[in-house]
C-alpha cells in the first residue's frame, strides 16, 4: 500500500504532505520536497521546526491545521 502510495503522489504535479497529531511529517510526495530543495527522506520523520521552516510559517501552518 506505501508504495502505491508513493508511485501516485509522486506523480501529481501538486505538493502533497501528511502530518500525524504531532506536526510529524509521516508522507510527502517528490514536488512537496523539491519546492523546499530536499529530498523525501530529508523531510519524513520530522516537523516543519526539524526542516528549518521559517518561525512565521511555522506559526501560519499551525493555525492552519488546528481549523
Amino acid at each position: 500500500a506505501i508504495k502505491m502510495l508513493n508511485l501516485i503522489s509522486d506523480n501529481i504535479p501538486d505538493s502533497i504532505f501528511l502530518k500525524d497529531k504531532h506536526g510529524v511529517f509521516r508522507h510527502c510526495n517528490k514536488v512537496f520536497a523539491e519546492n523546499r530543495n530536499m529530498t523525501k527522506e530529508d523531510i519524513i520523520g520530522k516537523t516543519e521546526k526539524d526542516i528549518n521552516t521559517p518561525y512565521d510559517k511555522i506559526k501560519k501552518y499551525e493555525i492552519e491545521e488546528k481549523k
